[in-house]
């Protein structure tokens, strides 16, 4: 080979060099424009992710006091619950206190043979005065005095009825003034 020659392959090789650095440096931008465009994606990622995680630090914070406050709200209702049962125990004693004193009240004008008449239906109200009736037993004592006093009359009739006075016509036939009067 020659010397021009040498000259044209070495000057073909600078020259393709060259071209091949400025592709390379061409491709070297393109490569940090990716690499810087995938850094900024990946910042704006870690960004977006950090702010999950605040925002789910945050809401996980709002939920244990909402928990705190159910809880407390729970032990609350729960007292009051308790309350409420032993002032509806007290009121059903109050009720059946008041029930009783209203029998009591209904019978104090009956004498204890007459109220022998219900004693099994206030025997039955003194165990649970919620569901007795007492109109039902002033009433029953009622028929039971009515009764009695019907069967008292009835005897009455018939012990009257039975006296032996002899004659039933006697009064009207007789007369006690024995008077000698000659009729012809």
């Amino acid at each position: 080979m020659n010397e021009n020659e040498i000259k044209a392959v070495i000057e073909q090789t600078v020259n393709t060099m060259a071209e091949l650095n400025s592709k390379l440096e061409e491709c070297q931008k393109d490569c940090e424009a990716k690499v810087a465009e995938a850094n900024e994606s990946a910042q704006t990622a870690i960004d977006e992710k950090n702010a999950i995680e605040a925002s789910v630090g945050e809401l996980q914070a709002a939920l244990d006091e909402c928990k705190a406050e159910l809880a407390a709200k729970s032990e609350e209702f729960d007292a009051l619950w308790a309350e409420r049962c032993e002032l509806e125990k007290a009121l059903n004693e109050a009720r059946a206190k008041e029930r009783l004193a209203s029998l009591n009240s209904s019978l104090a004008e009956f004498s204890e043979a007459e109220k022998e008449y219900a004693k099994d239906e206030i025997n039955a109200f003194n165990e649970n005065p919620m569901e007795g009736d007492i109109d039902a037993i002033v009433t029953k004592i009622n028929a039971g005095i009515g009764a009695a006093f019907k069967a008292n009359e009835a005897a009455k009739a018939a012990e009257q009825n039975s006296v032996d006075n002899g004659d039933i016509f006697e009064e009207m036939h007789t007369s006690k003034e024995v008077v000698d009067e000659d009729i012809f």
